[in-house]
């Protein structure tokens, strides 16, 4: 459906979610609907007025709220429409049904947790990130914004950290920590060594910033000699230029765009390395396990990252790390990988891709959701 409207910026919040729904629904009886708001801005597309025809798939019926692409608007109504769609469903059994937010929707969550109360039916809200960088100022704009975010009262509470959890859930609401899900489906994906590209292609896809490392990475990249290492990037981003202008200088370094998450995924199967080189003395990345590190390890490739906060310790037998962040810290990292012979790379990758799948799909982790509310007499 998105590739007939031309939306290509199908973000991670919409894949996460999926998950989280098609989890859900492989762990219940009961039926799953999914409201979901297009991912879409003002910013980058003009067209005013959005409508998408309901869908079903896998017996999760989707039902797209309209949009009206106006700053301001688009929140009023959107936390007024998702209010009377909870009010009039009929089909709501008071006793036994869950409302699933997004904690980062704080417009949307706004007329969901008042029509929640309304009608007694308890919400279950899911937190992936701080809801802003200024959570912990101490001004006054800040202080007025987080008073009105967290005075919405949710039942239980997901969070992707123990840290995250202790900021987000002041109330001490029964919670519990999955640090994300990967798709059970990629257990279908292949992974060959005979599939690779002939050269050996790193790959970041995710937010182009600075802040996220990207700077630091080509410059330790191209202190790498082997003019059969390619360094590929995908995503969006204010760095996006700058990539462009290191191109014209070092042929191996490519910005290649946005693509649809499916090629997306063939695109990572191929690879040799997956990386994410985002610091991880932000205080920030203690709140979070970025979703991309999770779909990266899912897909048999070895994952090369920065020892972030929120990455589970189970979790790192099977990631390659970057302990030392400076340029010439991932330049001997690198190079160190690409030493490797193709075939002991390929069965790292493979081992994680089999724990990964194992141990933290979908399924799995939506069955602790399920857990959280059975045991807190829902």
């Amino acid at each position: 459906m998105f590739d007939f409207y031309k939306i290509t910026d199908v973000n991670a919040a919409q894949n996460f979610f999926s998950l989280i729904a098609s989890g859900l629904n492989k762990n219940t009886e009961k039926a799953v609907f999914v409201n979901s708001i297009l991912p879409i801005n003002s910013k980058e597309h003009k067209r005013v007025f959005w409508v998408f025809p309901s869908e079903k798939e896998n017996d999760i019926e989707y039902k797209y709220i309209p949009l009206i692409n106006l700053p301001f608007i688009r929140n009023v109504l959107l936390s007024t429409y998702i209010f009377f769609e909870i009010i009039f469903k009929r089909n709501i059994s008071q006793s036994t049904d869950i409302v699933v937010l997004d904690y980062l929707r704080f417009s949307v969550n706004l007329g969901a947790t008042l029509a929640c109360r309304i009608r007694r039916i308890k919400t279950l809200v899911i937190a992936t990130d701080l809801p802003g960088e200024d959570v912990f100022e101490k001004t006054f704009q800040s202080k007025i914004r987080n008073s009105f975010i967290f005075l919405l009262n949710y039942d239980f509470f997901v969070c992707l950290t123990e840290e995250l959890n202790s900021v987000v859930n002041t109330k001490k609401r029964p919670s519990v920590i999955i640090e994300s899900f990967a798709n059970e489906n990629f257990t279908k994906k292949t992974n060959l060594i005979q599939d690779k590209y002939d050269e050996r292609v790193i790959v970041y896809a995710g937010g182009i910033y600075e802040r996220y490392g990207i700077k630091n990475l080509i410059d330790g990249f191209k202190r790498i000699k082997d003019e059969n290492v390619r360094l590929w990037f995908y995503g969006v981003g204010s760095f996006v230029e700058a990539i462009q202008e290191y191109s014209k200088l070092d042929g191996r370094i490519v910005y290649k765009g946005v693509v649809q998450n499916e090629d997306l995924i063939e695109i990572l199967s191929r690879a040799t390395l997956l990386i994410n080189p985002r610091p991880s003395n932000e205080i920030f990345t203690k709140y979070t396990f970025p979703s991309k590190n999770m779909e990266f390890m899912a897909t048999g490739t070895p994952l090369v990252t920065t020892r972030l906060p929120g990455i589970p310790e189970d979790h790192w037998p099977y990631i390659y790390f970057i302990d030392d962040e400076t340029e010439l810290g991932i330049f001997n990292t690198l190079n160190t990988l690409l030493q490797k012979r193709k075939g002991e790379l390929h069965s790292f990758g493979a081992q994680c891709k089999e724990f990964t799948l194992a141990n933290k799909n979908n399924i799995i982790q939506a069955k602790k959701i399920i857990q959280l509310i059975n045991q807190n007499n829902c």
